[in-house]
């Protein structure tokens, strides 16, 4: 199974970029490639040809390829594209488990307040 990353490519002759054992690491990649204007696919081994990769993701190890002729360029900065998604991974991370603890610890604070207001209303009755 592969897919050409959000345009149409002419005639290519693809060349073996990397592979990546996680699905959504190699789709990172490979979009952020064609994002730098490169022609890339992604293949997965083992699925069938010509399907959609949402619904028929097929098998590690996802391969990405690339025009042979970019393959040196892409070369040297793969190891920095890679940092950079994990980077970029990370963050999200961290930021969707902030996201998470934020509503619990607003409703601690709020439950606090409100006892604290009635234990001081009670000592004035």
């Amino acid at each position: 199974m592969c897919y050409t990353c959000r345009r149409m490519v002419a005639r290519t002759s693809w060349c073996e970029l990397c592979r990546f054992d996680d699905l959504l690491q190699a789709r990172a990649v490979t979009t952020s490639i064609a994002a730098m204007e490169f022609d890339v696919r992604l293949c997965a081994v083992g699925s069938p040809a010509r399907s959609d990769p949402d619904t028929h993701p097929g098998r590690p190890p996802f391969i990405v390829q690339v025009d042979i002729t970019d393959v040196r360029d892409l070369a040297e900065v793969l190891d920095e594209i890679i940092e950079e998604q994990r980077e970029f991974d990370r963050m999200l991370g961290q930021r969707s488990r902030v996201a998470r603890t934020a509503p619990i610890l607003t409703v601690i604070t709020l439950t606090g307040a409100a006892e604290a207001v009635l234990i001081l209303a009670l000592l004035d009755w």
